[in-house]
């Protein structure tokens, strides 16, 4: 029964409910970047499972594809952000808690093989470092400056 409750934490509802708390207990006028950053992991774990079409244990009781799994990804995102926004010893090890409930919760309740899980969970935490890497590229972009053409097709 616990893992049943533990999963949820994953469920995309659940991760970009979370994404949109960043969002509004941040600087909102730099934009909804955890917001963005989350809808693009459901996104890439979409594709991933349409890509390789791998299915769910037998008796998992539930449609849809397996690999990746979508909870580990999508919790080891926004959990991961939580914890970057947090900045403190302690909110990294609990996103690392959490993400790790979240994950083997899906194995225990048997709609998951551990290496979608681990998968799920490696492939959140290098989309998570790529997206912060490009969303920090662009907030220093000064779009009236940096991206200003003249006439002659160079930049002033």
């Amino acid at each position: 029964m616990i893992w049943e409750l533990i999963t949820h934490l994953g469920d995309y509802w659940v991760v970009t409910a979370v994404a949109i708390a960043i969002w509004l207990g941040s600087e909102r006028d730099s934009g909804p970047w955890p917001v963005v950053v989350v809808l693009g992991a459901i996104g890439l774990v979409t594709l991933l499972k349409a890509t390789f079409a791998l299915p769910r244990p037998p008796g998992a009781g539930i449609g849809g594809y397996a690999f990746p799994s979508g909870h580990a990804l999508g919790s080891t995102v926004v959990y991961g952000m939580l914890a970057l926004r947090i900045n403190t010893r302690e909110a990294y090890l609990g996103a690392l808690a959490l993400v790790a409930l979240v994950s083997f919760s899906r194995v225990a309740i048997g709609v998951h093989y551990p290496l979608d899980v681990a998968v799920g969970m490696g492939v959140g935490l290098a989309y998570l470092l790529g997206a912060l890497a490009m969303v920090g590229r662009l907030k220093t972009v000064d779009v009236k400056t940096d991206l200003a053409v003249t006439d002659g097709g160079t930049h002033e």
